[in-house]
């Protein structure tokens, strides 16, 4: 659903701005 692919790019966008966040 589009709603799953929102919060797919909404957590690689978290990832690629906080790399040390993991």
């Amino acid at each position: 659903m589009l709603r799953d692919m929102f919060a797919q790019l909404n957590q690689a966008w978290w990832w690629t701005a906080h790399p040390a966040v993991h």
